[in-house]
């Protein structure tokens, strides 16, 4: 999240952070969280609603972290049975891809001397595979990696299973402002802008059928 910006600042003054966490969800909901990092989202999420849970986090220090996160939550509830942890991403292709780290900046594009391979799932063959067929939020934070993935979740039809969709937009790769202006254009069709704070935070709720 860029500092010092005045999206930021707005999203200082004005309390924001807890929109990233109120939903209408509950124990049956199903959040998908791609871009796990330390996994504390997604734990205040299954403390506040207990819902079933994907994380994706391909870095495999950070997977870690998380497993080891929810290995100690799971000795007081059933997060063991409701969270599953993938040490993968979520994309628009199947592949193996290059990640450089640099904390909650680590993306494919901005590279350094701290590069380690990762495990990327088309996203679209994925919920196919699993038979997923409604997704209560669908949150994204992937650095840079978020237009891709959207764009493809729009092509294959599926953001139509989503009912929300907490994403933070980034200022590259090339051409952002283009694919960003291409989603919001697809996802107004589709979704009602809940929130909306430029990279920094904005949600997308599925409009309700008439």
């Amino acid at each position: 999240m860029a500092v010092d910006t005045p999206e930021h600042i707005s999203w200082v003054n004005d309390n924001a952070e807890w929109r990233r966490y109120d939903f209408p969800l509950n124990d049956k909901s199903l959040i998908i969280d791609v871009g796990g990092y330390d996994g504390k989202w997604a734990e205040q999420m299954f403390r506040r609603y207990g819902s079933n849970m994907h994380i994706f986090e391909p870095v495999k220090s950070f997977y870690n972290g998380i497993v080891s996160l929810f290995s100690k939550i799971s000795e007081t509830s059933d997060a063991g049975d409701k969270v599953c942890i993938h040490n993968a991403g979520l994309s628009d292709v199947t592949k193996e891809q290059m990640i450089y780290l640099a904390g909650d900046a680590t993306t494919i594009f901005n590279h350094n001397e701290n590069g380690e391979k990762i495990k990327l799932i088309d996203f679209n063959g994925w919920i196919e595979k699993n038979n997923i067929e409604n997704i209560d939020l669908l949150k994204l934070n992937i650095e840079g990696s978020e237009y891709h993935l959207l764009l493809s979740i729009i092509k294959g039809n599926n953001h139509k299973k989503i009912k929300n969709i907490l994403v933070q937009f980034h200022r590259f790769p090339e051409y952002y402002e283009s694919f960003r202006e291409a989603i919001h254009n697809e996802l107004k069709k589709t979704h009602d802008l809940k929130f909306r704070y430029d990279f920094i935070w904005e949600c997308w709720t599925l409009k309700e059928k008439k």
